[in-house]
């Protein structure tokens, strides 16, 4: 008879748990729509998600940047009159700098 009373004890507790749990299930599930709420409210007031301020995520944004390639420009050719060209001004320049240098150590 003890052991009747002792499991009859402890399916009432469990009962009580039960509704125990099942009440804050419900309140949980309260709060959660009370904070769906207010989230929409403020996407409504600022447009985009509350937190980012409309931007979309960090992780979204290289995703998308590492999609669009810039064409790459192609390899730059000089015709032998444009380097004969610049080298004719660099032996000027340098032509110039020594006359220069010569003409300080006469002095």
């Amino acid at each position: 008879m003890a052991r009747a009373a002792s499991i009859d004890t402890r399916i009432a507790r469990i009962r009580k748990a039960h509704k125990k749990v099942k009440a804050l299930e419900r309140r949980a599930s309260s709060l959660q729509r009370r904070l769906e709420a207010a989230r929409r409210r403020l996407q409504a007031l600022f447009g985009g998600t509350a937190a980012r301020g409309g931007r979309k995520a960090r992780r979204v944004r290289r995703k998308v940047a590492r999609k669009t390639k810039t064409a790459k420009r192609g390899k730059r050719i000089l015709s032998a009159a444009g380097r004969a060209s610049i080298r004719r001004a660099q032996k000027a320049r340098w032509a110039k700098f020594r006359a220069a240098q010569a003409g300080a150590g006469a002095a």
